[in-house]
C-alpha cells in the first residue's frame, strides 16, 4: 500500500498500514527521535534513476505555478517537479559529471540536493520505508546504510557518521525557474516508469493546510508556529535559524540578520514562492541589502537589489552585476526548505527569525 493511500485513510494509518511491525532500532546511532513504520515496504516508493530531460518548452505540461526543485550542476539548470517527487521522492544521477542525488520528503515539505560520490564511490538512494520524525529514511543501494533525510548523515550501517555534501538548490514556481534559466531542462514524465497521466493528480493537497497535524505520531512539538507552515532553515557559525515563508508576505524583499554572529542575507519572493540565503561577507566587507525601487514587482530576472557599502547592484541568485563588486557572487549558506515541524524536530535549539 502506497503512502499516498495510507493519506487517504489518515485516521485509520497512524501507526502504519501493510508494514506495521516496527523496526529494530539495533545498530542505529541512539536517537531521541522515533524510527517507525511508513507504512510502506523497502523500495515501495520507486526511486528514480537517471531521469529523461525535456527542454522547457516541452515541460508545458507542468503549470507555471507549481513547485519544482532547481538546481544548476556544472553550468546546466535542472527542475525536478514536486508533483512527480511526490510520488517517487528520490531521483538519482549517477552518470553525471558531478553525481548527484534528488532527495524531496512531502510528508515533512523538505528538499536536499547532495553529491553522491560517497566514501570512495558513487551512491545511488532507495526510499527505505522507514520514517524519522516523519522525514523519509533513504538507504543506499551500495552499502544498505540508512540516512535519515533531514539528519543530512548516515545513522546505521558501514558508513553511519559519513555526512552528506549539500549542493546548492532552489524551491521555486516552476514559471519562475524558468524566467531566471530559460535554457532549463525539465524532468520528463516517462522517468519514473509510470504513464505520464499518473502525474496529473495531486496528492498531499489536504496534508499541506498550515494547521494540519503530521501524519505520524511526533515525539517532538515547537509550537512557536503551526506546523505545515514552510521554512527556510539555515545553517551558519554554528547555529540555525528559520525563516518562514510569510515573512515575505508583504512583497518580495531581503532580510539583513545574522546567525550566530555570521551575517546573511535572505532573499525572498513570495509570489514565486521563492527564498535563498546568502552569506554577506566580501572580500572582509560585511555588506548590508535593499531591494531596488521598481522591482518589487515583475519578472524575477529583472529584481535587483543595491548594497548600501559600495552600492553595487546584485540580481536575486547573489551575482555583482554592475558596480566596484560587479562579477563577485555572495556564498549560498546551507539551508533547505521544510514544514516548520520538521525543521525544528531536527534543529532543537533553532532561532526563529520573528521580525
Amino acid at each position: 500500500m502506497s503512502r499516498i493511500t495510507v493519506l487517504i485513510f489518515l485516521t485509520l494509518a497512524l501507526s502504519g498500514c501493510s508494514n506495521s511491525t516496527e523496526p529494530s532500532l539495533d545498530g542505529w546511532n541512539q536517537l531521541p527521535d522515533a524510527i517507525i513504520s511508513g507504512g510502506v515496504p523497502k523500495d515501495g516508493i520507486p526511486a528514480i534513476n537517471n531521469p529523461i530531460w525535456d527542454t522547457a518548452a516541452e515541460g508545458d505540461w507542468l503549470n507555471n505555478d507549481f513547485l519544482v526543485v532547481g538546481v544548476v550542476i556544472d553550468g546546466q539548470a535542472f527542475a525536478y517537479p514536486h508533483k512527480m517527487m511526490d510520488q517517487h521522492e528520490i531521483a538519482n544521477e549517477p552518470t553525471s559529471t558531478t553525481p548527484y542525488t534528488v532527495s524531496f520528503c512531502p510528508l515533512t515539505g523538505s528538499s536536499i540536493v547532495f553529491k553522491s560520490t560517497i566514501g570512495g564511490g558513487v551512491k545511488t538512494f532507495g526510499v527505505s520505508g522507514l520514517l524519522m520524525q516523519n522525514n523519509l529514511i533513504m538507504f543506499d543501494r551500495q552499502t544498505d546504510s540508512n540516512w535519515p533525510q533531514l539528519r543530512l548523515q548516515a545513522d546505521r550501517g558501514s558508513l553511519i557518521n559519513t555526512q552528506l555534501e549539500l549542493i546548492e538548490h532552489t524551491e521555486i514556481e516552476w514559471g519562475a525557474w524558468k524566467d531566471l534559466h530559460p535554457g532549463t531542462f525539465i524532468m520528463n514524465r516517462n522517468s519514473g516508469g509510470r504513464a505520464p497521466s499518473a502525474y496529473d493528480a495531486i496528492f498531499y493537497n489536504g496534508y499541506r493546510v498550515p494547521e494540519k497535524e503530521p501524519l505520524f505520531p511526533m515525539n517532538f512539538n515547537d509550537t512557536r508556529l503551526l506546523p505545515k507552515i514552510r521554512v527556510l532553515g539555515v545553517f551558519a557559525g554554528g547555529g540555525t535559524k528559520a525563516y518562514p515563508m510569510f515573512s515575505f508576505d508583504g512583497g518580495r524583499a531581503v532580510i539583513n540578520d545574522q546567525i550566530s554572529g555570521v551575517p546573511i542575507a535572505v532573499f525572498g519572493d513570495p509570489d514565486s514562492r521563492m527564498m535563498r540565503a546568502f552569506f554577506t561577507e566580501v572580500d572582509g566587507q560585511t555588506l548590508t541589502f535593499k531591494l531596488m525601487a521598481g522591482t518589487e514587482t515583475g519578472s524575477l530576472s529583472k529584481v535587483k537589489f543595491i548594497d548600501d557599502e559600495t552600492g553595487s547592484t546584485w540580481n536575486i541568485e547573489g551575482k555583482a552585476i554592475s558596480g566596484s563588486l560587479s562579477g563577485e557572487k555572495l556564498s549560498q549558506s546551507k539551508s533547505y526548505v521544510a514544514y516548520w515541524f520538521a525543521w525544528s524536530a531536527f534543529n532543537r535549539d533553532t532561532e526563529l527569525w520573528e521580525g
